[in-house]
């Protein structure tokens, strides 16, 4: 192939143009008009002439900005280029938009199977080139589109194209060169540096941008670029375009023209969301970049080398611009014009960028031309210093600005915030705290803070939360709210002050967490533990107290033949005695330092873990002579006496207070401190011949996991089961674990009983499909030989996804630690956990949320009356509410009727346990299909 290039200056000129370097009748030329002239006339003139002399050439042109002739710029001239081929096939149309519709058009025109270029001009002030092109990617994304936006000299007025002899104002103009020897590149050079920070475009709609950051893009401009920038728009700021990176490539946008809307109009469009930054152009990177852009083309077959390079390039470069043409021309001979956008292929898509040279290669011989490389200096220049640190300052501030986003999300999401000047006014609401409260914003902004305080609050806790932060120190509390509606909340609260440079109290900011739902919960589960009649703790908060002592003193009292009282005054004068006697006593226990229980319902208890104990025989009978003294109820005397056991010691507390208040009664006295003797010798003898048991059953290999059933609630279907030890006697009969497990544990035997049960367990486990639940107690949790036995047996047997730990709830949290970590290793392992027991002793939901166990199973002692006790009810549903939300399964316990399974399945409970739904079997009559030898 051969190119020339002419300079219009006459008709007669043009023809000695045409004569000594065309064959007048061929049909392979391609002939490129580049037009820096508004002089309409004579463009129609030369193209029509042109049409004249070689009729079968293909013509295409557009207005432009400026031309390029030879490695040269010249202004103001018709250029025309000339491509003589051998072998190539071309095609031209006109299309009169830039829809995508326009460009699927296009395609269907005038690509065939071996098209290897589409090079096309659009007028630019007017439309939207970018939906044209791609509508030619979605038909076919192989055949790289080259070429532009036509210009109109900087006026941004009107522009026009060129197709065949007509000429258009408005649509594409496109030539399709197609042939198997046809060598078609592209290639492009930017080197505009992104500075700054980066924004968001929050409102465009195609090539028009209307808001960055929410804010207007002329008040963007105006505060990041000058307001001198915003007098002489749009040229004012053409050579500072937006950046965004499209498939890793840097892609600018120049501004084409502002509207009366105030949008800015860009030579290619923008997305919502599309994060941009302002770039500048580097003398030095793109004389750098032109050397670079060389190299690139060299590594092509070419002899012909088109440019079309973007005005705003041209005005920032000037003259310097011929630099990178120039160093081209030295390898083919070149010819192009400036646009107002460029066309470049990517490698999934074509694409418009600006402030690019785009350079097209085309080449009709496989050979790379051979060339001379000239030197280029290049110097490092303040300018470029200078970006380069305000660029490095910015992205360490992007980098920590990211993070400090990212937190305040997470905060933003989970936490209750705002924040108030110096004297309490809040000036800042998140969204959270609107919703919890039920303000808007507006309702809460100006507002002092106490707008959110709660009449149940003292105003102490108000005037200490204030001295702490006005002395620059951060508080911390748990504080009740009041919402807007009149309801409450609860949350647990931090305020910290902000302080200046000069370390002077700026503002406060408050977070909180509501933790109303926890607080409720654990209300809800408080009534577990407490008498509803006085008030005082029951029996299950005084056996877990106990497990919390180290050196206690228990004290039983039972009131002698309470049950008169009711059946001479009635039950509900009985009560109010009852409420007498918590009171008076809980008079007494104040000067002892101890804590008072209601057990049964003439049963009170007093718990003193110090030791220097004042609870002695002498306190007893002080303590005696407060419920002598009459009682007056409802204008009636009544009189009343009653008799003490006292114990000290951790093991066996409750019992041998027991033993010693039964020994009163036997007795007759009034009160009996245990001793050792009082125990019953057919106990000792019953403890040697359950020992004796024990033993031999671990000789003779007679304990064995029994297997329960757990039900799926929503199906009926058995999906896993419970381990249960039972000892099976030389008769056959079994024995539940109550008759040997206290034993067990008074005899050091309960390890070996442990690893017995994991053992069998797992073998059984191996054989079948289903999920079996292991139980721990806290004698297992923190002995490390059971615990790296367990771990160990898991990992030889390789059945851990299918074990579920079960800790009994109320075990072991005291240790919590142990716990934890026991925990997280079953679950690195691929086990599951199960919280055993839940909804008495320490029903802690804080707890759940640092163990996330798999399974709750919710107390039998909750379960089994569930039918009929609302209380009960009221409990589970709480339990259900809070598991879902944590994504924690539940299981009932005890279900032993069809009233109790329909409650339970009533009220959402994922699973159910009890001899409804099958008692604990030997291995052989739950799964027959396996080995049970063990």
């Amino acid at each position: 192939m051969q190119v020339f290039t002419h300079i219009y200056t006459t008709e007669k000129n043009l023809e000695i143009f045409f004569q000594e370097k065309l064959p007048l009748q061929c049909s392979k030329v391609f002939i490129q008009l580049f037009c820096g002239t508004d002089d309409i006339t004579l463009v129609q003139d030369v193209v029509t002439h042109i049409a004249q002399i070689v009729p079968e050439a293909k013509v295409i042109g557009a207005s432009t900005a400026g031309e390029i002739v030879n490695g040269k710029m010249v202004q103001g001239a018709i250029v025309i280029s000339c491509a003589i081929f051998e072998h190539v096939h071309i095609g031209t149309c006109h299309v009169p938009d830039t829809t995508r519709q326009s460009g699927e058009f296009l395609v269907s025109e005038l690509v065939v199977n071996d098209t290897k270029a589409l090079i096309c001009f659009s007028e630019s002030l007017q439309s939207d080139p970018e939906a044209f092109l791609q509508g030619i990617s979605s038909v076919n994304s192989s055949v790289p589109v080259i070429g532009g936006n036509a210009g109109d000299n900087n006026r941004f007025d009107k522009t026009y194209i060129i197709e065949g002899s007509q000429i258009y104002y408005s649509g594409v103009v496109a030539a399709a060169l197609s042939s198997n020897q046809l060598y078609v590149n592209n290639v492009c050079s930017l080197n505009w540096l992104p500075i700054g920070r980066e924004f968001v475009i929050t409102k465009a709609i195609g090539n028009r941008v209307y808001e960055i950051d929410n804010t207007p893009i002329i008040d963007i401009c105006r505060r990041y670029l000058g307001k001198d920038t915003i007098q002489s728009l749009p040229g004012s700021i053409i050579e500072f375009p937006l950046l965004k990176i499209v498939e890793g490539l840097p892609v600018a946008r120049s501004i084409v023209t502002v509207h009366d809307d105030g949008s800015f109009q860009y030579a290619g469009n923008f997305q919502n969301g599309d994060r941009v930054r302002f770039a500048v152009g580097n003398v030095d990177a793109i004389f750098s970049g032109a050397q670079k852009l060389q190299q690139d083309v060299a590594a092509y077959p070419v002899e012909a080398i088109f440019i079309y390079s973007c005005t705003a390039r041209k005005l920032f470069l000037q003259e310097r611009i011929e630099i990178e043409f120039s160093l081209l021309n030295d390898i083919a001979p070149s010819s192009g014009f400036f646009t107002y956008g460029e066309y470049y292929q990517t490698e999934t898509t074509n694409q418009i960028l600006n402030l690019t040279t785009t350079v097209l290669l085309l080449s009709e011989s496989p050979e790379l031309a051979t060339f001379e490389k000239q030197p280029v200096e290049s110097k490092v220049s303040t300018f470029k210093t200078l970006t380069h640190l305000v660029n490095v300052t910015q992205q360490e501030l992007e980098k920590n600005n990211n993070f400090l986003d990212q937190y305040k999300k997470a905060v933003d999401e989970s936490s209750i915030i705002s924040k108030t000047n110096p004297h309490g006014i809040i000036t800042y609401a998140n969204d959270r705290f609107c919703d919890v409260s039920g303000y808007k914003r507006e309702e809460l902004i100006g507002q002092n803070h106490n707008i959110i305080r709660h009449k149940d609050i003292p105003a102490k806790t108000f005037e200490k939360m204030w001295a702490t932060i006005s002395s620059g120190s951060l508080w911390r509390g748990i504080i009740k709210n009041r919402k807007k509606d009149g309801g409450s909340y609860y949350v647990d609260t931090m305020v910290m002050p902000l302080l200046d440079r000069q370390q002077q109290i700026h503002e406060y900011i408050a977070i909180r967490h509501d933790i109303t739902k926890i607080i409720h919960q654990e209300q809800k589960i408080q009534k577990q533990t407490t008498d509803e009649l006085t008030g005082l703790p029951n029996r299950v908060q005084l056996l877990e107290d106990i497990k919390l002592t180290t050196t206690p003193t228990l004290i039983l009292l039972d009131i002698d033949n309470f049950s008169v009282v009711n059946d001479l005054y009635g039950i509900s004068t009985g009560d109010k005695v009852l409420v007498q006697i918590g009171l008076r006593l809980a008079d007494f226990i104040d000067a002892h330092k101890c804590t008072l229980y209601r057990l049964a319902n003439d049963v009170f208890a007093i718990l003193n873990d110090k030791q220097d104990c004042l609870l002695n025989k002498e306190a007893v009978l002080k303590l005696q002579q407060v419920i002598n003294i009459e009682f007056l109820v409802d204008n009636v005397e009544v009189h009343l006496s009653c008799r003490c056991g006292m114990a000290r010691g951790k093991s066996f507390l409750f019992q041998d207070a027991d033993i010693a208040l039964h020994a009163a009664k036997a007795r007759k006295t009034s009160f009996v401190l245990f001793e050792k003797s009082l125990l019953d010798t057919k106990h000792h003898e019953q403890n040697f011949l359950w020992l004796k048991k024990l033993r031999n059953a671990f000789s003779q290999d007679q304990l064995v996991p029994f297997f329960q059933p757990i039900v799926n609630n929503s199906n009926g279907k058995i999906e896993k089961y419970e381990s249960l030890v039972r000892l099976i006697q030389e008769d056959g009969k079994v024995i539940s674990p109550f008759f040997f497990l206290d034993i067990s544990k008074k005899a050091k035997l309960y390890p070996e009983l442990t690893r017995t049960m994991v053992k069998k367990t797992l073998r059984v486990l191996q054989q079948t499909s289903y999920s079996i639940s292991l139980n721990l107690s806290v004698e297992d949790i923190l002995d490390e030989n059971t615990i790296a036995f367990l771990l160990n047996t898991l990992e030889e047997y390789g059945v851990t996804d299918r074990v579920i730990l079960e800790i009994t709830e109320g075990e072991g949290f005291e240790n919590f630690t142990e716990v934890l970590h026991l925990t997280s290793k079953i679950r690195e392992m691929g086990g599951k956990i199960a919280i055993d027991d839940f909804g008495t002793g320490y029903s802690n939901f804080s707890y759940l949320l640092k163990i996330q166990p798999d399974f709750i199973k919710i107390d039998g002692s909750i379960i089994k009356n569930i039918d009929t006790d609302t209380s009960a009810q009221a409990i589970t549903e709480t339990i259900v509410s809070f598991s879902r939300k944590l994504n924690i399964k539940t299981i009932a316990e005890f279900v032993h009727s069809k009233p109790v399974l329909a409650m339970v399945k009533e009220l959402g409970v994922d699973y159910s346990q009890g001899y409804l739904l099958g008692e604990p079997q030997a291995v052989s009559d739950t799964f027959p299909e396996i080995d049970n030898s063990y």
